[in-house]
C-alpha cells in the first residue's frame, strides 16, 4: 500500500568487525587466544592430520543464528501446488495471520508483536516493504520442495531491523542434484470454488553438479463468495463484491558447483498481481483496486574448504512498484534495493566456530504521497557483524554481536546470547526496528526526527528426549519494545508518527506429538498451543484508559492440531484450529469472537508408464463456520479446491 492500511553518505567511522572499540578489542583477544589455542594444540602435527585436529564440523550446516531460538520447518504437510504464505501458515497456525479476504492484504504477527516486527526473508534478503515496513503474505507463493522455515523471538543481532517477534525464512533451492540427469518437467492444474482457477508448470534439468529450474504459477479466482451482512437490517445473505484476483509468478533458481568446493547460485523472482479491494460489510459497493509488480534477483558465490572455513558472497537486487485507486484517486508507488552481504565461517579449534560479515545495503523509494513526488528518497545502511559458538558437552553456546549505520544516523547496537544442553534452550538478544521512509518522508505528517525502535527479548524452553511415537516442547518467552512508533491523531484529531508506547509481550508455548505405524498404514498426530498476552507498559498523554489493554488484534490464544494418515500411495490431513477472541480498540470495549475453522486435505499418488501423477482434494471451513479476522471483513464459508498434476 501507498502509506495506507487498508484495515482500519557512509558513515565516518572506522570498521574494524564492526565494533565499537571496548567491542573490538575484547572480540580481537578472544580471536587470538583462540587461534594460539589452536596452533599450540596442533603444532607439530603432519599437514595431513590438520583435519583429523578439527571436530566434524559441516560448515555448511552451521547455524550460529540459530541456537536458543525456537524454531518450526513447515514441511508436514503433502505439498503438490504452490499456496500463498498466508494460507500455508494459516494451516499449520503457528503465527497469527490477520487477513482482510481471500488474496488480499494478509500480514504476520508473532508472539504478539505486529507485521513491522515479523519480517519475512527470500533467500536470505528481507522482503519487507522499506516503504511501509510490511510484507503481504497473500502475494508469496510457497512452492513444493522450498523450505520455510519459522523462527520465534527478537533476531536483530543476526538478521538486522525489524526481527523483534519473529522472522519467516523461505529459501527456494530447486531440486538437488540428482542421479538420474536430464530434463523433469510437471504440469498441475486446478480448480476450485467461487471462481478459482490455478496452474503450475516446471522444468527442471540436472546432473551431479548442476540444477537449473525454471517454474511459473498463476491464479484466477472471483472470490464472490455468500456471506451473511449482520448490519444490514434483516440480516440478508449477499455475495462479496469486487474481490477478484489475477496473479502470475515466475521464478529461476540454478546451482552450479565449480570443482569440489565452490558453488555459485542464482534466484530470479518475477510478479504482477491485479487485485480488487473488496468493500467492508458496512460500505457500499466499491471499484477500489490494487496493482503489484515485481522483480527480484539473488546471486551467491560460496567458497567451502572441507570443514575448516566457508565465505559467502550474496548480492541483491528488489525493484517494486504499487499502483493503488482508492476512491476514484490513483496513487503509485515504487521501491528499489541494492544490497550486499559477505561472511566467513570458520572453524578455529575443536568445538569452536567463528562467523564475521560485513553488509551494505542502499534502498530508493518515490511515491505521489511523498514532500516531494518526483524525487527519490534514499538510504544506505553499513552493518558488521561477528558471531562465536563453542561446543559443550551435550549442547553449545553462542554469542552474536551487531553494529549498524544508517547514513550518519547509528542504529542501537545489539547482541544475542543462546544456548542448547541436553533438551534445554534458551536465548537472551536486544533488538531494534528503523523507522519507514513513510514514517519519516510522508507529506506533511511524516517525521524526520523519529527515532529506532529498541527492546529486548528472551526465550526458555524444554524439548521431549527423543522417543520412537512421542514428541514435544515447551517454551515460554518474553519481548520489551520502547519507542514504539505508531501512527495516532493529535489534538488536530491528524493522524502522525511518534515515538511514544511501550509494549511488553509474554506468554508460553506448547507442542506435542504421537506417531505410530500397522504395516503400510501410518498416522501423525500434533497439537500446538500457543497463550500471548501484549499490553501497553506506556502510553500517550492522555490514554491511561489503553494501558495494560491487550493490543487489537491479537488472540491471547491459539491453538491448531493435525491429524495425518498415510496408506500406501493415499495420504489424508485433517487439520483444525481455534482462534481467540480479539480486540478491535485499543481500549479493548470492542472485540471480535473466537472461532474455530476445519481443513480436510486428501491426496493420491500413482505411476502410469514412467510417469508420476497426483491427485489431490482440499476441503477447506469444513464445517461452514462464518467469522470475521479483521472487523466487517467476512471470510468464505465452507469451499473446496481440487487438482492434477504430473511429473516426469
Amino acid at each position: 500500500m501507498i502509506g495506507i492500511n487498508i484495515q482500519s553518505g557512509s558513515p565516518k567511522v572506522q570498521v574494524i568487525f564492526g565494533l565499537p572499540f571496548f567491542w573490538r578489542r575484547l572480540l580481537s583477544g578472544l580471536l587470538c587466544k583462540m587461534l594460539l589455542h589452536f596452533s599450540f594444540s596442533s603444532h607439530a602435527q603432519h599437514p595431513d592430520s590438520l583435519e583429523q585436529a578439527l571436530p566434524e564440523i559441516n560448515i555448511l550446516g552451521a547455524n550460529l543464528d540459530k541456537t536458543g531460538y525456537a524454531n518450526r520447518l513447515l514441511d508436514s504437510l503433502p505439498p503438490t501446488h504452490p499456496l500463498p504464505l498466508a494460507q500455508r501458515l494459516i494451516l499449520d497456525n503457528l503465527l497469527f495471520i490477520r487477513a482482510n479476504a481471500p488474496g488480499t492484504l494478509a500480514t504476520l504477527s508473532a508472539r504478539g508483536l505486529g507485521p513491522s516486527h515479523t519480517p519475512v526473508f527470500w533467500q536470505g534478503f528481507n522482503l519487507q516493504s522499506p516503504q511501509n515496513g510490511v510484507v503481504d503474505a497473500s502475494l508469496l507463493p510457497v512452492w513444493p520442495g522450498d523450505r520455510v522455515e519459522l523462527r520465534y523471538g527478537g533476531q536483530s543481532a543476526a538478521l538486522s531491523s525489524g526481527a523483534m517477534g519473529g522472522a519467516v525464512m523461505i529459501e527456494s533451492a530447486g531440486r538437488q542434484w540428482q542421479n538420474n540427469t536430464g530434463w523433469h518437467p510437471s504440469v498441475g492444474i486446478s480448480a476450485g470454488s467461487f471462481g478459482r482457477f490455478e496452474g503450475r508448470a516446471g522444468l527442471n534439468w540436472s546432473e551431479e553438479s548442476f540444477s537449473s529450474e525454471t517454474r511459473i504459477g498463476w491464479q484466477l479466482a472471483e472470490n464472490h463468495f455468500p456471506y451473511v451482512n449482520t448490519t444490514q437490517i434483516g440480516a440478508p445473505r449477499v455475495r462479496q463484491q469486487n474481490n477478484a484476483l489475477r496473479k502470475i509468478d515466475v521464478q529461476h533458481i540454478s546451482r552450479i558447483g565449480v570443482g569440489r568446493r565452490r558453488l555459485a547460485s542464482l534466484a530470479v523472482w518475477g510478479q504482477s498481481a491485479n487485485r480488487e479491494i473488496p468493500p467492508a460489510m458496512t460500505e457500499a459497493s466499491s471499484t477500489s483496486w490494487q496493482r503489484d509488480q515485481s522483480i527480484r534477483v539473488v546471486g551467491g558465490w560460496q567458497i567451502q574448504n572441507g570443514t575448516r572455513f566457508r565465505l559467502e558472497h550474496k548480492a541483491a537486487y528488489f525493484d517494486e512498484s504499487i499502483r493503488f485507486q482508492l476512491m476514484g484517486d490513483v496513487d503509485s508507488s515504487r521501491a528499489r534495493t541494492a544490497a550486499w552481504r559477505s561472511e566467513l565461517t570458520m572453524a578455529l579449534a575443536p568445538n569452536w566456530l567463528f562467523k564475521t560479515g560485513g553488509a551494505f545495503t542502499r534502498q530508493w523509494a518515490i511515491a505521489d504521497g511523498y514532500q516531494d513526488s518526483s524525487r527519490w528518497f534514499v538510504r544506505n545502511q553499513i552493518a558488521a557483524y561477528g558471531m562465536l559458538e563453542h561446543g559443550i558437552p551435550h549442547g553449545r553456546l553462542t554469542v552474536l554481536l551487531r553494529q549498524e549505520w544508517f547514513g550518519q544516523e547509528s542504529a542501537p547496537f545489539t547482541w544475542s546470547v543462546g544456548g542448547e544442553w541436553r533438551g534445554w534452550r534458551f536465548h537472551l538478544s536486544r533488538n531494534f526496528l528503523m523507522p519507514t521512509f513513510n514514517d519519516r518522508y510522508w507529506r506533511g505528517l511524516g517525521n524526520p526526527a523519529l527515532r529506532p525502535e529498541s527492546g529486548y527479548s528472551g526465550d526458555l524452553g524444554w524439548r521431549f528426549p527423543k522417543h520412537r511415537h512421542w514428541e514435544g516442547e515447551a517454551s515460554v518467552f518474553h519481548a520489551l519494545v520502547d519507542e514504539l512508533i505508531l501512527w495516532q491523531p493529535g489534538v488536530d484529531g491528524i493522524f502522525r508518527p511518534e515515538n511514544a508506547r511501550k509494549v511488553w509481550s509474554r506468554g508460553a508455548e506448547i507442542r506435542a506429538g504421537y506417531r505410530q505405524s500397522w504395516g503400510a498404514y501410518r498416522f501423525k498426530i500434533h497439537l500446538n498451543w500457543q497463550y500471548t498476552f501484549v499490553t501497553n507498559t506506556a502510553v500517550y498523554a492522555g490514554e491511561e484508559q489503553v494501558l495494560n489493554k491487550q493490543l487489537p488484534y491479537t488472540p491471547q490464544h491459539l491453538a491448531g492440531m493435525q491429524f495425518q494418515q498415510y496408506w500406501k500411495n493415499w495420504t489424508a490431513v485433517y487439520l483444525h484450529q481455534f482462534t481467540d477472541v480479539r480486540f478491535t480498540t485499543t481500549d479493548n470495549a470492542s472485540r471480535l469472537p473466537a472461532y474455530q475453522s476445519g481443513t480436510l486435505m486428501l491426496q493420491y499418488l500413482f505411476n502410469a508408464k514412467g510417469h508420476q501423477w497426483a491427485v489431490d482434494f482440499t476441503l477447506e471451513n469444513c464445517w461452514n463456520q462464518a467469522y470475521q479476522v479483521i472487523a466487517y471483513r467476512p471470510m468464505p464459508g465452507r469451499n473446496w479446491r481440487a487438482g492434477v498434476y504430473w511429473y516426469w
